[in-house]
C-alpha cells in the first residue's frame, strides 16, 4: 500500500465523509432524543397504523418501553440506509474519478503498480466507511447513555451495529465493483439509491407479505437484519461476499483500458 496516496484520499473524501457523518449523527441525536416522548406511546401508534407497514418498517411498537426496541426501527431504516447510500456512492467514486476527471494518466504514469493502486484506494473506503460506522455509533452511544431509562440492552446494541458494519461494507465494496464494470459517470447517485432501496423494499415486502416471503431472499437486508441477534454464518458469507468483490473489482481494473 501506498501511504501518500491512501492519506491522499482520506483528505479528497473528508467533505463528503463530514457531510453523510453529519446526516447520521444529526438523525440518531434526533430519534433518541425524542425517546422519552415516544416511550409509552408505541401501543397506540400500533394500533392506528396497518399491520403490514408496521411489519415492512421493523416497527414492533410494543417494545418501545425498552430504548432498543424503539431505536432499532430507526436504526433499521433510516440510518442504515444513510450509511450505505454514502458507503455505496463512496466505492463507485474512489476509482472511477481518476478516469473521469482526467488524472488517471497522471496517477498511472507514476512508480507504482496499479495493484499498489488499488489496494491503497480500497483501504482508505474501507476506513471511510468504518470512519462513518464509528461516527454514528459513537452518537448513539451517547444518546441512549443521556436518554436511556435503565433499559439498555449492550448485547442487542453491539449486535445491531455489528450487523450494521457488515452491511455498510457490503454496498461498499459493491460500489467499488459497479464502477468498474459500467462506464465512468458524473454521479453515481442515481444508480446507488436505485440499488440500496430496492433491496430495502424487496426485504420489507417480504416481511409485510407471507405470500411473497421468498422475495427477500434477494435481499442482503433478509439475512442481516436488526430484529435478531447476528447470524454468524451468514456473516462469514457475507466477508466471503464483500472479498469477492474486491477481488473482481481489482481483476477489473488491471484488464481495463482507462483513459486519460
Amino acid at each position: 500500500m501506498n501511504r501518500n496516496l491512501y492519506n491522499k484520499e482520506l483528505k479528497r473524501n473528508r467533505k463528503n465523509l463530514f457531510i453523510w457523518s453529519g446526516i447520521a449523527v444529526a438523525f440518531t441525536f434526533m430519534i433518541t432524543s425524542l425517546y422519552p416522548t415516544f416511550q409509552n406511546a408505541g401501543q397506540a401508534m400500533m394500533d392506528t397504523m396497518p399491520k403490514e407497514m408496521t411489519k415492512a418498517f421493523g416497527m414492533d411498537m410494543a417494545e418501545w418501553k425498552h430504548i432498543m426496541g424503539y431505536y432499532k426501527t430507526y436504526y433499521g431504516f433510516h440510518i442504515i440506509l444513510i450509511m450505505s447510500i454514502y458507503a455505496c456512492s463512496c466505492g463507485a467514486n474512489i476509482i472511477s474519478k481518476e478516469e473521469r476527471e482526467k488524472t488517471s494518466e497522471f496517477l498511472f504514469s507514476k512508480p507504482i503498480s496499479r495493484k499498489t493502486i488499488f489496494i491503497s484506494k480500497t483501504f482508505s473506503l474501507l476506513t471511510l466507511i468504518f470512519l462513518i460506522f464509528a461516527f454514528q455509533t459513537s452518537a448513539s452511544l451517547l444518546g441512549v447513555f443521556f436518554f436511556d431509562n435503565g433499559t439498555i440492552d449492550w448485547i442487542t446494541f453491539f449486535y445491531m451495529h455489528f450487523n450494521g458494519l457488515v452491511l455498510i461494507s457490503f454496498f461498499g465494496t459493491l460500489g467499488l465493483l459497479i464502477s468498474l464494470l459500467t462506464k465512468p459517470k458524473k454521479n453515481f447517485m442515481g444508480i446507488v439509491v436505485g440499488i440500496i432501496f430496492t433491496c430495502y423494499f424487496l426485504h420489507a415486502i417480504s416481511k409485510s407479505l407471507e405470500d411473497v416471503e421468498w422475495i427477500g431472499l434477494f435481499s442482503p437486508f433478509h439475512y442481516l437484519n436488526f430484529d435478531e441477534k447476528t447470524n454468524f454464518i451468514s456473516v462469514a458469507i457475507f466477508f466471503v461476499i464483500i472479498t469477492l468483490f474486491i477481488i473482481s473489482s481489482f481483476k477489473l481494473l488491471k484488464q481495463k483500458n482507462i483513459n486519460a
